[in-house]
């Protein structure tokens, strides 16, 4: 038994020695790819780790076990960026791989960016691998997160001949403050600034009176103040003085509210800003204007007018038994509770003045009665001839316990034009005067024209540049190039005349429209491009207001040109800022690569167009790839799923153009494993050497 032990102990050493052996020979197979490799663009370095591997032992006897080895990559191990002088070597520094394609139309990942043009134009590696990206073809692209779905290959051919409109652009003057002043005034501003020379595209008044103590008139003003743009401002005056332009704003019975709306220029919506304008907050009351649309179709709101309102449960009823008659009998013994005026509905031929009347004939009761105001007397009573009926009547009850109305809301007036004009109190109450939680609500359906015209300000006492004369006259002017669809130059030539108050006219005209003088740019009086007023800060000397013109220029979306940086200080007229987009036609001369991957063709007049935009690929194990040949990688399940994104975003490194990143192999490392390894390969061959002569030994023993 003890020489079949010492038997067995014999061959153990030697089967761990083999194994050692092994294990040393696999090292040396890793140390010999690395070496090999260390020129290789994007090589990771191969490592063997060891193991153990025991026997059982016991009873004094010891059973030798052997080594296993296991090999992995530093494939997350970034390598050394080389620079080169071929724009389309590209290197990643960071996390990330390139996504390419191989002969077989598979999808794989590498680090290898010795990219090459094809005889098709395509950009392919040392092993004959296609870069992928994405085309601009439709726009700017974005990635399919967790596929490769829209990636082709990347091409360098094909720019051929371009031009680009120019659509928007920055141009920032300085106004110089001292400068002489043209006219007189500023005509035609928004009513929001209160002047006397206000203007307007549209009007309605509110007219709200009862005999005993007077009324209040609300003036509504519609003002165009750009495309798809109305402001939209209310006077109120509590004690009806009839006040106007400019409204005394000190007089606490005056108060103003404004609001700038902003119509969806396809659907005619309204888009944005406050449609609420609140007053009297001891007595709300608001008016309303979310049911306005802008459209040209005839898909619009048609006028109509809503109002929510308290018919009070504790004003006196008419005196019927003294002879006094509601509004709707119409003769000289009528009376009233209360009586609105409206007047002027957009929608109508001409305009409309209507009187409306409700009176309190029952606890819970009210006549309600409309008149054509131009149709009234001296005193109100009779409109027209004593006892003719009214345009319209109806009567509104209320529920006793709620004050809900429970009767029909509606009043249709027919008007002179042959419309109708609908009045909703649907959704109006009975409650005592002053309960708390109730809002009066006023609300105007209407729908705008987008063709009528804008209202601008202009410089009055003065021939200027606006006006588009012979006799223009003008304080600075500057010139701006931009681009048509085709390519096309187009010189705007700008005009800036100073007016009053810290204010200054900007026109707009197509130098090709000049006459040998300048003035006037096509037919005598014809409208510039644009016309705009700035106005600045009389302290500071900054811009207020809108910040951009839009500009026709010629087919094609307008220029959106930003005055960012537009001052009026005392100095020299100067321009601070002149940039525009676009180009006129020009080939295709070459591309470039940024670190964010577009790919970009470059053109003969140094402008740049995106074709392709490379994305990157990331796996949340990248040690743990599938390692493939031609420097390429395949993920599976122990490296994650594969995700795109671009460049520089969250989780991706940058690419570098012109640039390779280096194996990270490590010569001196890697000599001195291998003197290790063959050290070790060499003790363990002199063990087996060992054991082996011990054999023959006791083989001899017999």
């Amino acid at each position: 038994m003890r020489g079949k032990g010492c038997f067995m102990s014999l061959f153990g050493t030697m089967k761990t020695s083999v194994s050692g052996m092994n294990a040393q020979a696999n090292r040396l197979g890793t140390v010999s790819d690395n070496i090999a490799n260390s020129g290789t663009t994007g090589y990771k370095r191969a490592e063997t780790t060891f193991s153990t591997l025991m026997l059982s032992s016991g009873g004094g006897n010891y059973n030798s076990g052997a080594v296993q080895t296991s090999t992995s990559r530093s494939i997350s191990q970034q390598g050394a960026l080389s620079y080169t002088t071929s724009e389309t070597d590209l290197a990643i520094s960071g996390e990330g791989f390139f996504v390419v394609s191989d002969k077989s139309g598979s999808f794989l990942l590498s680090r290898d960016g010795t990219f090459q043009e094809n005889q098709d134009g395509e950009l392919v590696n040392s092993s004959g691998a296609k870069l992928l990206g994405y085309p601009y073809t439709n726009g700017e692209p974005t990635t399919v997160v967790n596929s490769f779905d829209g990636l082709e290959p990347v091409k360098t051919q094909g720019g051929g001949m371009t031009a680009a409109q120019s659509t928007r652009g920055v141009f920032s003057v300085n106004l110089p403050a001292n400068a002489e002043t043209v006219g007189s005034h500023i005509a035609n501003v928004p009513p929001s600034e209160n002047s006397t020379f206000s203007a307007y595209s549209h009007f309605i008044q509110l007219n709200d009176q009862s005999p005993d103590l007077g009324g209040a008139v609300t003036n509504i003003y519609y003002t165009k103040t750009a495309d798809d743009t109305w402001e939209v401002t209310a006077f109120a005056d509590w004690e009806g003085s009839g006040a106007t332009f400019p409204y005394d704003l000190s007089n606490s019975d005056i108060s103003m509210r404004t609001t700038t709306l902003k119509f969806d220029p396809i659907t005619g919506d309204l888009l944005s800003g406050d449609p609420i304008l609140s007053f009297e907050p001891e007595d709300p009351s608001v008016l309303d204007f979310s049911a306005l649309t802008e459209s040209a179709n005839g898909l619009g709101s048609s006028p109509k007018s809503y109002q929510s309102w308290n018919l009070p449960s504790d004003v006196p009823e008419i005196d019927t038994a003294s002879g006094e008659l509601p509004a709707s009998a119409n003769t000289d013994e009528s009376t009233y509770t209360t009586k609105t005026t409206l007047n002027g509905y957009l929608g109508y031929s001409g305009s409309s003045s209507l009187d409306v009347y409700l009176t309190k004939t029952g606890p819970y009761t009210w006549d309600v009665a409309a008149y054509n105001t131009a149709d009234s007397t001296a005193g109100g009573f009779p409109y027209g001839l004593s006892g003719s009926a009214p345009l319209a009547s109806t009567t509104f009850e209320f529920d006793p316990s709620t004050g809900a109305m429970t009767s029909a809301g509606l009043l249709e007036i027919p008007l002179m034009s042959g419309d109708t004009y609908p009045i909703d109190f649907t959704g109006s109450v009975s409650l005592p005067d002053g309960t708390v939680g109730w809002v009066d609500t006023s609300s105007v359906s209407l729908n705008f024209n987008p063709a009528e015209p804008v209202v601008e300000k202009q410089i009055v006492g003065a021939t200027t540049p606006a006006q588009n004369l012979a006799t223009s006259t003008f304080t600075n002017k500057s010139s701006l190039t931009t681009y048509d669809t085709l390519g096309n130059r187009i010189q705007l030539d700008i005009y800036y005349t100073k007016g009053k108050d810290s204010t200054w006219e900007m026109a707009v005209f197509n130098h090709a429209d000049a006459s040998s003088s300048c003035f006037p740019y096509g037919a005598d009086g014809s409208s510039p491009l644009v016309t705009k007023i700035l106005t600045f800060n009389s302290d500071t000397g900054a811009l207020e207001g809108e910040e951009q013109l839009e500009i026709p220029c010629g087919s094609g979306a307008p220029l959106t040109l930003s005055l960012d940086g537009t001052t009026q200080l005392a100095a020299n007229f100067v321009v601070a800022a002149a940039n525009v987009n676009g180009s006129g036609a020009s080939p295709a001369i070459g591309y470039e690569i940024s670190d964010d991957g577009i790919l970009s063709m470059r053109y003969a007049d140094g402008s740049l167009l995106p074709s392709y935009r490379i994305p990157l690929a990331a796996v949340e194990s990248p040690d743990n790839l599938t390692v493939l040949g031609g420097n390429a990688f395949s993920a599976n399940g122990s490296s994650g799923v594969t995700t795109l994104g671009f460049p520089g975003a969250s989780g991706f490194g940058s690419i570098t153009s012109g640039a390779l990143e280096t194996s990270n192999v490590d010569l001196a490392s890697e000599l001195t494993e291998m003197i290790e390894s063959q050290r070790s390969y060499s003790a363990n061959s002199k063990v087996f050497q060992t054991g082996s002569e011990l054999l023959d030994m006791l083989v001899q023993l017999r």
